[in-house]
């Protein structure tokens, strides 16, 4: 069992300075409440290379988002961003 604000916020510290470089906001619920049952160091390292990769690909003085939402048994959680996307190709 593992804190979901926990979790986002030592993904958030871990690039604090990439983003700070670029002027570039991340957004999320500090309060976020929910116990989720998850490897806290797998899911810290895949939100740290979709903050890190929007971070890169984000216009200077965006704003990132990281979202979270309970999908039945499931929980989902987005970093949202308007960097310019990938090809369809």
């Amino acid at each position: 069992p593992v804190d979901l604000s926990r979790v986002l916020q030592a993904s958030v510290d871990s690039v604090f300075d990439l983003a700070a470089a670029k002027n570039v906001r991340i957004e999320f619920d500090s309060g976020a409440d929910e116990i989720l049952l998850l490897d806290e160091e797998r899911i810290i390292q895949v939100l740290i290379n979709l903050l890190s990769n929007a971070i890169k690909f984000s216009p200077e003085s965006e704003a990132i988002r990281i979202e979270h939402e309970e999908k039945g048994e499931f929980f989902e959680i987005r970093v949202v961003d308007r960097g310019r996307g990938v090809a369809p190709e």
